[in-house]
């Protein structure tokens, strides 16, 4: 997802980076940190937990499974004992920042290795559970964050152009 920001006052903050561009540039990167990390934060915040995700015990003809956030699935077992299959990537911890600086300006990138997150996070893949389940899209949190990162942005920017 590519979110532009057209800079108001250009011709003033292309002055300004003539005058001190590695000052510049190392706010523009703070700005655009603070900015990933709005976004991350939104998504690696868990829903509530549900029924889904609770220990339960064997029930012949029941619902003997279970998700354990941060493991995998498990198992009530007739005997009494419980299986597992350790296969959580840790979705929400997994979520990480990136700032990149280059002659242009600046990129922040929100990404995840969690083969699963889009499944759980995307708009267009989220499945009907996690839909259900309230999970938030990296696409809804940076809907609910834009004016807040705007706000950074205009705050930063016109903070270097006033030097």
């Amino acid at each position: 997802m590519t979110f532009k920001y057209r800079v108001q006052g250009a011709k003033r903050l292309e002055r300004a980076f003539a005058d001190a561009p590695r000052r510049i540039m190392r706010g523009l990167k703070a700005m655009m940190g603070g900015a990933t990390e709005l976004i991350r934060s939104g998504v690696a915040d868990y829903p509530p937990e549900t029924a889904g995700n609770k220990p339960r015990a064997f029930t012949s003809g029941g619902q003997n499974v279970w998700y354990e956030r941060g493991f995998g699935s498990k198992w009530a077992r007739k005997d009494g004992s419980v299986g597992e299959r350790q296969t959580s990537e840790a979705l929400g911890r997994s979520w990480t920042t990136e700032v990149r600086g280059f002659a242009a300006g600046v990129r922040g990138i929100v990404g995840t290795k969690a083969s699963y997150a889009p499944l759980v996070q995307d708009e267009k893949r989220q499945a009907a559970v996690h839909k259900r389940h309230k999970w938030p899209t990296v696409q809804s949190v940076f809907k609910d964050k834009k004016q807040e990162i705007i706000r950074l942005f205009d705050a930063v920017i016109a903070r270097i152009i006033r030097r």
